[in-house]
């Protein structure tokens, strides 16, 4: 028979004992262990909700769902509500009892609990009668039949305890109304099943003493201190032992004196409040403060809350726990317990086992009362601290090991700070991770502007700025700073800035007498916590060039297999010295990075060395085979070779290549800036090959200081190859600008050195770039003079993608002469030679488009010119898919499509405009406007940007 909604008022949950559910006086039979532990679950809860996952969990706390957890919820519910439809309801993605919580006895047990421990603390006169209506509810262990490490955790442990305490204070009211002749069989059951429930003993003693019954009250006693020495390696606790004295002595107490005696030990109930002062001026953590909001938020059903603040050294842990905490303290009335691990730190770090002590001594138990064996004090803890709503903040944990002991085993709220990410807690305990990042640049600069409000320093903005940046917007370090300035006495922030600029250890601008606020040695910590082998791990970040590093140059650096390199790294995050930005590749802030320098300057220079040497040469394979997917040269320097515990990074798709080069490109930039004079061979290569990134992206300032820097180097080392690498790229730069005869005179010198060291590839580039730059000039014939010396060196060196792309520049002079045949045959030459990859390929089908659109093919010329875009657009070369563009416009028009034609004109116009592109001779901004004009289209409305630092490639 199915329960009415009409009727649910009626239905009675039992828990505590055998399982049981009555509707109206029907009792219903539940035979599934796992139903059962749903109903309890949802129960216990009530009113609140239950979501999904944490149920889940509960259910099947030991094996986990079978299937995904959701698919096997879904299910259970659904047999539960055809055994007993009605009695769990659905709330979003979450379940509730569908009936009041009165409904349960546990949940009316815990309300008479309550309304008793309100009435004992005011001496009410009913509060015999609360206790007893209490225990009357208690038909034996909750959950029995059912149980299982879940709900004992969560509420049995906690059921049980309050239970005794009833017990307990049934026996003290009963006691102090001289009620003790049917105490003495209940006490001893009572006693001999919690054998060390030194409370319990005491009352069975005094009533003992209260009857006459002295020696049994001293057997009792032995018995007891027995019991304690051989389990725990403890004396029976302070009260007990003076009421032994007493026995001993003769000094027998009224029962009145020894009640008053048992109460005041047992029923004051103290309140910690020991959380520290909170941070003056605390400023942003919007994001943090509302995510902690919602972790610890009350509303769980049955299990302990915990937030896991981490962070790197310095970055403002505690401030952030301390502030949320003091906000929020209203909601923990039983108290905040607050405790300084000392994870991390020149002192010793505290134990489990201190650590319990001194929270329960906060929790008013005396010394002596406390178990020596952790598990014993952990259990007391849990006890003590069952349905109180309580807030406990565990400050700088340095692993899970060291808080797990201390967390309540009901409902409760936890708050840990660490360096560490505890990722431990994450999966056993269910902790939620808070992470806390540098603050925003803003918000430095105002927490430095509030520091110096009340000094006679002027915080100029610009200063003020670059302080910021100085501290990597640390919260220890702008205060730190802060500090400094003030100190200085008047000025600017500026001032107090230029008078440091010489010094080369940022952290030696963040001094402080106190260790704990000395940025250096606070960061140190986290360095001492490491391995050997990660703190070399560590160190090797000091010598990596750039902002970031990935997996594979880590192993490079540490001459190592990556899986090794791998296993150091993810110590390094779950310390916080380093952050991920994706899968392979990290971070790490500038006041970090300076104190890996300075560890690493202790090691041995040949050692140094070494190192930089692997890194350069995993950086230039890594970009060689990215370069060479993607197709962005047509000349190889001959690449230094790479040893055998340098692993490059290894990419399937061109796509692939070019991701990494535009993610890389700030660390082999600055591998260029600081490679030393044994590195410059290795510096000319690496300095090729970025440059033709840069080329292709069109960032053309970057490559002419690249190529600068390489050419001085080449130059410094005799190297004429490498001079002439350079002078090549130097021209292609000056050639965008465009700056012709600048250009001209980079490849013509170029081609002589080329030519002298007789690299035949090199000087064919050279020479079919110098044409290319005459045919702009309008000097088509004499471009196209040197396009075919181009030509035929290039097929003497044998590179069949370098020829293809001599014979396109060739056949560009062809058209410009008006020699369309001529112009189709040359680039169908260089169609055949380009392979698909090939940089080529793209240039030889655009060349190839035009010249049939010159010879009135403009049907073949429109699929030509669309593949030529297509690949252009695959490979992100905006500057060479305008030209196709504009070309493809051409084909469209000859064939009267005029919509067509339009919309790609104007599409072309859009990306010259984009990329701050010049005219140039394929193409000429002006041009594209009379195209548009002769259509009398509208005149477009381009935003002309400014043309100060192009960014896309040609």
């Amino acid at each position: 028979m199915g329960i009415r909604s009409t009727s649910l008022e009626t239905v009675a949950v039992g828990l505590l004992g055998p399982f049981e559910v009555v509707v109206g006086r029907d009792p219903k039979f539940v035979s599934s262990r796992a139903q059962r532990t749903l109903l309890a679950v949802v129960a216990m809860a009530a009113p609140a909700s239950v979501n999904q996952e944490q149920l889940a969990s509960a259910v099947w706390w030991a094996s986990g769902p079978p299937g995904g957890p959701r698919a096997a919820l879904h299910s259970l519910v659904a047999r539960f509500r055809r055994a007993l439809p009605g009695l769990i309801a659905t709330e979003g993605d979450a379940y509730r009892l569908a009936v009041p919580a009165e409904s349960v006895d546990a949940q009316r047990f815990r309300r008479l609990v309550q309304q008793s421990r309100e009435a004992m603390s005011a001496g009410a006169a009913g509060a015999l009668e609360l206790v007893e209506s209490a225990l009357a509810l208690w038909r034996g262990d909750p959950f029995t039949g059912f149980s299982t490490e879940w709900l004992d955790r969560t509420h049995g442990a906690g059921l049980t305890e309050e239970y005794l305490l009833l017990r307990e204070w049934q026996a003290d009211l009963r006691l102090a109304k001289g009620e003790v002749e049917g105490l003495i069989p209940e006490l001893v059951t009572l006693s001999e099943q919690h054998r060390l429930r030194e409370s319990l003993w005491l009352r069975l003693i005094t009533v003992l003493v209260q009857l006459g019954r002295v020696a049994e009250a001293l057997d009792r006693y032995e018995q007891l201190r027995l019991t304690l020495a051989q389990e725990l390696g403890t004396e029976p606790g302070e009260e007990l032992r003076r009421l032994h004295q007493d026995l001993l002595t003769g000094e027998v107490r009224t029962a009145a004196r020894i009640g008053a005696s048992i109460r005041a030990g047992v029923d004051v109930t103290i309140t910690p409040r020991q959380l520290p002062a909170d941070l003056a001026g605390f400023i942003g953590r919007r994001t943090e403060l509302a995510e902690l909001d919602r972790i610890l938020s009350g509303a769980a059903a049955g299990r302990t809350e915990i937030a896991v603040i981490h962070g790197t050294a310095g970055v403002g842990k505690t401030s952030l726990a301390v502030h949320w905490s003091r906000c929020r303290s209203d909601r923990f009335p039983d108290g905040q317990v607050y405790l300084n691990l000392r994870g991390y730190g020149p002192d010793r770090s505290v134990d489990p086992a201190e650590a319990l002590k001194v929270i329960l001594e906060s929790l008013g138990i005396r010394g002596e009362s406390i178990p020596a064996r952790s598990e014993a004090a952990a259990a007391l803890l849990r006890s003590l601290v069952a349905d109180r709503r309580m807030l406990f903040v565990f400050d700088n944990v340095k692993d899970p090991r060291q808080v797990r002991p201390l967390l309540p085993g009901t409902a409760g709220q936890v708050l840990i700070t660490s360096r560490n990410q505890l990722v431990g807690l994450t999966v056993r305990e269910q902790a939620q991770p808070v992470g806390v990042g540098p603050l925003e640049p803003d918000e430095s600069t105002r927490l430095i502007a509030t520091s110096l409000a009340a000094t006679a320093v002027d915080p100029d903005r610009s200063g003020v700025e670059r302080l910021a940046q100085v501290c990597a917007h640390l919260p220890l370090a702008l205060a730190v700073a802060s500090g400094q300035v003030a100190r200085s006495g008047g000025g600017t922030v500026s001032d107090w800035l230029d008078h440091w600029h010489d010094s080369a250890a940022p952290l030696d601008l963040l001094v402080d007498a106190d260790e704990s606020a000395d940025v250096r040695s606070v960061l140190s910590w986290s360095y001492l916590a490491l391995d050997e082998d990660t703190q070399r791990c560590f160190r090797m970040i000091g010598l990596h060039p750039g902002p970031t590093f990935t997996t594979r140059s880590m192993a490079a650096a540490m001459g190592c297999p990556v899986s090794r390199a791998r296993q150091r790294i993810v110590q390094l995050i779950d310390q916080t010295l380093i952050r991920p930005i994706d899968h392979h590749r990290y971070e790490v802030h500038d006041l970090i990075r300076a104190l890996a320098r300075e560890l690493c300057a202790d090691d041995p220079a040949e050692e140094r060395g070494a190192v930089l040497r692997r890194i350069h040469l995993y950086s230039l394979h890594s970009t060689a085979a990215a370069s060479q997917l993607a197709g962005l040269t047509y000349v190889w320097p001959t690449l230094e070779p790479v040893p055998p515990e340098v692993e490059r990074e290894e990419f399937s798709t061109a796509d692939e290549g070019l991701a990494w080069l535009e993610a890389e490109m700030d660390d082999l930039r600055a591998i260029l800036r600081s490679a030393p004079p044994a590195s410059d061979r290795i510096a000319h290569q690496l300095a090729h090959l970025v440059g033709a990134y840069l080329l292709q992206r069109h960032h053309l300032n970057d490559l002419i200081e690249v190529q600068q820097d390489a050419l001085l180097r080449a130059r410094r080392t005799g190297d004429e190859g490498a001079a002439a690498r350079s002078l090549n790229q130097l021209g292609w730069a000056y050639a965008e600008l465009p700056a012709a005869e600048r250009a001209e005179a980079f490849y013509s010198e170029a081609a002589e050195l080329f030519g002298r060291v007789g690299e035949t590839a090199g000087e064919a580039a050279a020479l079919s770039n110098l044409g290319t730059t005459r045919r702009g000039l309008g000097q088509a014939h004499e471009g196209l003079q040197l396009c075919k010396r181009a030509t035929e060196l290039a097929l003497e060196s044998g590179e069949s993608e370098l020829e293809a792309a001599c014979r396109t520049n060739q056949s560009l002079c062809e058209l410009d002469l008006g020699d369309g045949e001529g112009a189709a045959m040359t680039a169908a030459r260089a169609l055949s030679l380009a392979t698909l990859n090939g940089r080529a390929l793209p240039y030889a089908l655009d060349a190839y488009g035009q010249a049939l659109i010159q010879l009135g093919r403009a049907g073949e010329a429109e699929n030509i010119l669309r593949r030529a875009l297509s690949l252009h657009q695959a490979r992100r070369n905006r500057w060479a898919s305008c030209v196709s563009l504009s070309h493809l416009g051409d084909a469209l028009h000859e064939r009267h499509r005029a919509d067509e034609a339009v919309a790609r004109w104007t599409e072309a116009l859009h990306l010259f405009d984009v990329t701050n592109a010049h005219d140039r001779a394929e193409l000429r901004r002006d041009d594209l406007i009379g195209r548009l004009e002769a259509l009398r289209s509208p005149r477009p409305d381009f935003h002309r940007t400014e043309r100060r630092n192009p960014t896309v490639s040609r």
